[in-house]
């Protein structure tokens, strides 16, 4: 498991659990005593989330929001340049053209769902240069 998966899961079972036992996190994580150490410490350290082990109920959890916000904390999101938003797009179009209702389709659907997910719903602007493209075949 890439570390960025473990972090994202040591996340998800402190906000599913009260209280998580570092044996608990070693044996679903599947990573030695000291790399599960660092992740912890770089969670806290690096990325500000309020992980506190209380001896008492023999676990780690989550420990108060930030009193200034008031927000949960969450790790962060994805974050796309421009460049990278145009390629995202750019490989929208070709997926959706490619190969409809083939072979390929069952397969490439749920990289579909994912870049539509990350792109949110349709602009109007985009609605347009679906129809141009539309146009564009049944004239070309």
């Amino acid at each position: 498991m890439h570390r960025t998966e473990r972090l994202y899961k040591i996340n998800e079972l402190l906000h599913a659990k009260k209280v998580v036992s570092f044996a608990t996190l070693l044996a679903t994580l599947g990573v030695s005593r000291s790399t599960l150490k660092r992740d912890l410490n770089y969670l806290c350290e690096r990325l500000h989330n309020p992980i506190i082990y209380s001896r008492e109920l023999g676990g780690y959890r989550r420990g108060p929001s930030d009193p200034v916000d008031h927000h949960p904390h969450e790790l962060p999101g994805l974050w796309f340049s421009p460049t990278e938003i145009h390629a995202l797009l750019t490989m929208q179009q070709l997926l959706a053209g490619l190969d409809a209702g083939g072979v390929l389709t069952t397969h490439i659907a749920p990289l579909m769902e994912r870049l539509n997910a990350l792109l949110g719903p349709p602009s109007p602007r985009k609605v347009v240069a679906d129809e141009v493209k539309k146009l564009g075949e049944k004239y070309f």
